[in-house]
């Protein structure tokens, strides 16, 4: 096996902003899985087993920014076996690119993503649109504006039986896992009016969503006309004594900070 990591552009077509690794093991296993209390002695779906993963991130002149990775693994349980760390904490790899770019509260992405995988249930983006844009002012500040919109087509697949008997007996779908495809619509509209009351934070909003799936769980199309009506506020308090100080706790001075949330909302 191997790993390489970078963090510059020393490659054609890579800028200075690039970051990125590369790691690939493979192993001929004799031997059994140990992955736990119920599962102490599994033998392996392949004899052949291992990883490639190609993680990279760019990020261009103008707010432009290329995301992609690679992942393949040769069975369901080689990364618990000896990626344990791995298999808790990080998410399950994929294979997809992202582009993206950021004009100040604004966003678009367009990606794509495929799932050589059978193990792993994951919905295939052939591909994904989406835009956003966040908090813009609106009559001079007295409203604000939020947009979400987005257009796919999506290939939902669910993942393959396991093929060791003490898996397969841990193993069934859920009732929503059907393989289905088809495209999908949806914009999200949202305006506040922020006001403050003295220390407190009011905001009375109105949002609206317009959706559109080709396909439902049985393979129906099905649209949504969703809306929402409702008040936010905050109330923050805080507190500084800047003369605490602990060599032992690294503290040098404590700020107690707490949040008072409320919330009102009608949906239909």
């Amino acid at each position: 096996g191997t790993a390489f990591h970078y963090d510059r552009g020393f490659l054609p077509l890579l800028s200075e902003d690039s970051l990125g690794q590369f790691e690939a093991w493979f192993i001929k296993d004799h031997g059994l899985d140990n992955l736990g209390l119920d599962r102490r002695a599994l033998v392996p779906e392949e004899t052949y087993r291992g990883r490639i993963l190609f993680d990279h991130q760019q990020r261009f002149g103008d707010g432009y920014k290329l995301v992609g990775q690679a992942g393949v693994i040769s069975d369901r349980n080689f990364l618990q076996e000896y990626f344990l760390e791995e298999w808790n904490t990080y998410p399950d790899e994929v294979t997809r690119v992202r582009l993206e770019k950021r004009t100040e509260n604004r966003m678009w992405t367009v990606q794509g993503n495929y799932r050589p995988n059978p193990f792993f249930t994951q919905v295939e983006w052939l591909p994904r649109g989406d835009h956003y844009w966040l908090g813009q002012s609106l009559l001079a500040d007295r409203l604000t504006w939020f947009e979400h919109t987005n257009v796919a087509y999506g290939k939902y697949r669910i993942a393959s039986a396991p093929t060791n008997q003490t898996d397969a007996n841990q193993w069934a779908l859920l009732p929503w896992q059907v393989s289905e495809s088809g495209g999908r619509f949806a914009t999200r509209q949202e305006i506040d009016l922020p006001v403050s009351l003295g220390p407190v934070k009011v905001v009375p909003y109105a949002l609206g969503e317009l959706a559109h799936w080709d396909a439902d769980l049985f393979g129906n199309p099905l649209s949504r006309a969703y809306g929402q009506v409702g008040l936010r506020s905050s109330l923050a308090m805080w507190n500084v004594n800047p003369f605490l100080e602990s060599d032992l706790l690294n503290l040098h001075g404590l700020a107690h900070k707490v949040m008072f949330e409320a919330k009102l909302s009608y949906s239909d």
